[in-house]
């Protein structure tokens, strides 16, 4: 016999099943009890005592498991192993139990919008490739909002949550400390953190977010296991709720592609008020030159100092777009204007060229737009790799949403290519022009990466100069 809990086409249900051996075992009766979870007992009331040539047909009633007297949740099953859905964190007070049925306030199903969910109750938004991720579960009540992504090789759950009162260092400990108490049939034996290529350590606390990838060794069912758990908390509401990522990969070995394509999904992350948490990567935008505000030069390798002053419009070379909506300006002491025409143009100051031209192209996506950069890119004859950059915190340099979004890459080149440079950073991004039609793409290339820091102060003159009509 078997309980299943899934999320269907248009309802979350459970499934009922129990197979039995019939005529001296040549023979297997299967039953089969699907129903809405909101109302699985109705289904079961009405039917009675089913019979098959005067025997019963369940061997017992079907029913949910055991639910706690205090809330009137469902218990998880004790053998859940390592690669599937993980139960509802627990507080420090007390280990909760997932809520298996949606509130009245809110359907979970109404939460995802084709590849898109956004939290009913925490305001935050996520997308992702639907070729890559599958939807394989969400919940809502009013203090807890989940979505669940797999892939074949792992497993992303992403919760807003009012657990943890806001603290992102209480909500990575509790986290780490409930996915090592394993279960009755998963016994861990040892966790250690685990490195990247650089052989750092993954792990990190801010005031904003904390993070850690661990390493798990143990027995599944008397059977060797080893797998990697990703945990991340970021502040939603301070002092109110958090996000809780956690990553599930079965096996270490794919762990770096596996955190590629999560990051390409939490580069993408939209919160009220906030940039995901991820503040301290983004690139000032126009609208930021106005603020206070600047992102940390520690945290930030593309950021532009609080004393970098922009000179006097008069002392500017300037360059308006004919066929697109945007201007830009820049010091003509620094930057030499080596090509332009309707749709852009390219400068040059020596160490690094920057070219900015708009294209009708991806739809308007940002996103899009910086992965069809690389895809260029890489495409070049004779460049061999192109790699995500780490900044000091090692994390990925990139941030941002469909609107505007950024990264930094390391290429690897040969037979000339990019001036004779075999190894080189290339900054890219892309801002929305014209909705669902055109972007303004950005392409920093900084011939040798130990200029890399001044070289992106002078690029940030030049961004912080472009204005986008409407």
């Amino acid at each position: 016999r078997a309980v299943l809990s899934y999320t269907g086409d248009d309802r979350d249900v459970h499934e009922y099943l129990e197979a039995s051996s019939l005529e001296e075992d040549e023979s297997v009766l299967l039953v089969d009890l699907i129903a809405p979870s909101s109302s699985f007992g109705a289904p079961v009331d009405a039917l009675g005592v089913v019979e098959l040539d005067g025997d019963a047909v369940f061997s017992e009633e079907p029913s949910l498991p055991d639910r706690s007297p205090d809330d009137g949740t469902a218990t998880p099953p004790e053998d859940e192993g390592p690669n599937r859905r993980r139960p509802r964190l627990p507080t420090d007070d007390a280990a909760e139990e997932p809520t298996e049925e949606p509130t009245e306030e809110a359907e979970p199903e109404d939460a995802v919008d084709g590849n898109t969910f956004t939290s009913p109750n925490f305001g935050f938004s996520i997308s992702w490739d639907e070729d890559v991720w599958e939807v394989t579960a969400t919940a809502t009540d009013p203090d807890f909002d989940q979505l669940v992504l797999d892939t074949r090789d792992s497993s992303l759950s992403l919760s807003g949550t009012t657990d943890f009162d806001g603290d992102v260092g209480e909500c990575l400990e509790g986290v780490t400390a409930f996915l090592s108490a394993g279960t009755e049939a998963l016994e861990i034996d040892d966790i250690d953190v685990l490195d990247d290529e650089d052989g750092d350590p993954i792990e990190g606390e801010e005031r904003d977010r904390a993070f850690v990838a661990n390493e798990y060794t143990g027995t599944f069912e008397g059977d060797d296991a080893q797998f990697v758990y990703y945990v991340e908390c970021r502040t939603l509401v301070p002092e109110e709720s958090v996000l809780v990522v956690i990553h599930f990969v079965l096996d270490p070995e794919d762990y770096p592609d596996e955190a590629e394509a999560r990051e390409e999904i939490l580069d993408r992350l939209e919160t009220e008020g906030s940039n995901g948490g991820r503040d301290d990567e983004r690139t000032p935008t126009p609208e930021d030159d106005e603020a206070t505000a600047t992102p940390e030069e520690d945290d930030d390798p593309t950021a532009t100092p609080e004393d970098a002053e922009t000179p006097p419009p008069g002392d500017r070379a300037t360059f308006e777009s004919d066929a697109y909506p945007f201007t830009l300006s820049w010091d003509p002491d620094i930057w030499e204007e080596t090509a332009s025409d309707d749709a852009g143009v390219v400068l040059t100051d020596g160490p690094s060229s920057l070219t900015i031209t708009a294209v009708e192209d991806y739809e308007g996506d940002s996103v899009a737009c910086v992965q069809g950069q690389v895809d260029e890119i890489g495409g070049v004859e004779g460049v061999t790799s192109v790699e995500a950059e780490t900044g000091e915190n090692g994390r990925r340099v990139s941030g941002g949403n469909s609107e505007r979004f950024y990264a930094l890459y390391r290429v690897t080149a040969s037979d000339g290519t990019f001036g004779g440079t075999n190894d080189i950073l290339v900054y890219l991004e892309c801002r929305a022009l014209v909705e669902n039609d055109s972007v303004l793409t950005i392409t920093h290339i900084v011939f040798n990466p130990d200029q890399y820091e001044e070289e992106a102060e002078r690029r940030e003159d030049v961004l912080g100069s472009i204005e986008i009509e409407g």
